[in-house]
């Protein structure tokens, strides 16, 4: 008899120190599948976690049940209303996939909602209450702060390696193979769970770098061993106040070995804790070398990054290469009301005016786009991905294209400022709201990266942020022997 597989999915980075709310509508504009047949028409045939895990079934001779998913960028805090929406609409949707052998969750990890500071390990534990004792696994992003529940109520549970994260599908394809493997009885897994006493910002958790580099490379030992199944590091994401917070190993496998392996990983964490320090530039330093740097150089605006759940509206860098007369400059900008402003004016009028930003900067230029936008994801991020950034404008002002949008847009793939009519290889300069993940768009034609110290939700500098919850002593908020 084939094995049926339920495939389902809740996604969210909660930015608890951002302002506002995470609504339903931003969900909506994001991804919100309801129902098999929606899951399907929007995530099969992407690399994504829904995408690979549809192969893997295929592969395998699985029957793949989708049941749900909905996501959203990067944001403050889920609304309420939001959230009961969502719990309720996916919990309903997994009753009606019954009877299924296995379940595959594909979960953030690092959600709040207002009512709710981890709702992930509530959805796992009702999960669990339906499906009983059939086995689940969860694939989590490597920015997740995964909570005592959600590591208990799971009997696989791996996270992304990648940052930038580009191996979604091939570990949620993973968890389908381990899943086979104990509806056969071949895996009788254990998942163990550690959290380290530290706090990490995305600047210094690409995969490829060190520290990590290293760390993952040890992960990669554990795994091969026998009685273990999956090990992953989990960075974790630093800007949710939540008591889950700190750098996490999972592991799963055999009882012994899983935990003893989870000792031995949280060990190797631990020592290189002061490897994980960010290297920043002023905003005036900044701007004065990419002046001279050869093209393109990329600016990371870290503190705005709106993959990291920042409204991506600040102006500070924006404006200081203005006042430079950056020729050949390329920044994006959220803000809806001025994307409008000089999407009305019309492509081609020659000289508009319009505030835009936080702080809000005077805008000055030629409008050389106007109109709706939308792409499909080309780049190595959730390629095949359909990605709305609503009514958007270019204005050229003092040498600087910036792109006006109405949806926050994540800057992983070089498709959206091509949608704009852009070719970021043809400029000098490129301003990203982002940390990491922009080197999967713009990695192979930047000549130089530097990370600007900018104020913002997203700051590196973690203890300026004003924790409450956050577990104490925590690495760098405190001294920790």
């Amino acid at each position: 008899m084939t094995a049926r597989i339920g495939i389902g999915g809740l996604w969210h980075e909660t930015n608890t120190f951002a302002p506002g709310l995470t609504s339903i509508e931003d969900f909506a504009a994001y991804r919100l599948a309801d129902g098999p047949r929606a899951v399907r028409d929007a995530l099969a045939g992407t690399v994504t976690e829904v995408g690979g895990a549809l192969i893997a079934c295929g592969e395998l001779g699985f029957e793949p049940v989708p049941f749900f998913f909905a996501g959203a960028v990067p944001g403050p805090t889920i609304a309420a209303d939001a959230w009961a929406f969502l719990r309720e609409r996916f919990l309903d949707r997994l009753e009606e996939a019954l009877p299924l052998d296995g379940v595959l969750l594909a979960l953030h990890g690092a959600m709040v909602a207002e009512d709710a500071e981890d709702p992930e390990s509530d959805l796992v534990e009702q999960v669990r209450e339906r499906v009983g004792s059939m086995p689940l696994a969860v694939v989590l992003d490597l920015h997740a702060n995964p909570g005592d529940g959600l590591v208990s109520g799971a009997d696989i549970l791996l996270a992304y390696e990648t940052y930038p994260h580009t191996d979604a599908a091939e570990r949620a394809a993973e968890a389908v193979r381990l899943l086979g493997d104990t509806i056969e009885g071949e895996l009788a897994p254990l998942v163990a769970g550690r959290r380290v006493a530290l706090l990490t910002c995305p600047l210094v958790q690409a995969s490829a770098e060190e520290p990590m580099a290293s760390l993952v490379a040890t992960a990669r030992r554990i795994r091969a061993r026998p009685g273990i199944a999956a090990a992953s590091l989990v960075p974790g994401y630093a800007y949710a106040d939540v008591e889950r917070l700190g750098f996490a190993v999972v592991v799963t496998g055999e009882s012994d070995a899983a935990n003893d392996a989870a000792d031995e990983l949280a060990a190797a964490v631990w020592a290189s804790r002061d490897a994980f320090r960010p290297a920043l530039v002023s905003v005036g330093d900044a701007v004065e070398r990419s002046i001279r740097s050869e093209r393109p150089v990329v600016l990371a605006e870290v503190a705005d990054n709106v993959g990291g759940g920042a409204p991506g509206n600040a102006t500070d860098l924006l404006a200081a290469l203005i006042e430079a007369n950056a020729t050949g400059a390329v920044a994006v900008l959220h803000d809806p009301a001025a994307a409008a402003v000089a999407a009305s004016a019309g492509e081609g009028a020659a000289e508009i005016q319009v505030a835009a930003g936080d702080p809000p900067l005077r805008l000055s230029g030629r409008v050389t786009y106007a109109g709706a936008t939308s792409y499909r994801r080309t780049g190595s991020y959730m390629t095949g991905q359909e990605v709305d950034m609503g009514l958007c404008a270019v204005i050229e002002a003092g040498g600087v294209e910036v792109v006006l949008t109405s949806r926050r847009v994540m800057p992983f793939d070089a498709d959206h400022l091509r949608a704009v009519g852009i070719e970021p290889a043809e400029r000098r300069i490129l301003v990203v709201k982002s940390a990491i993940a922009w080197r999967a768009a713009f990695g192979d034609i930047a000549t130089e990266a530097i990370a600007v110290d900018t104020p913002g939700p997203c700051t590196c500098r973690l203890e300026t942020l004003p924790y409450r919850k956050a577990p104490r002593p925590i690495v760098p908020l405190d001294v920790v022997g």
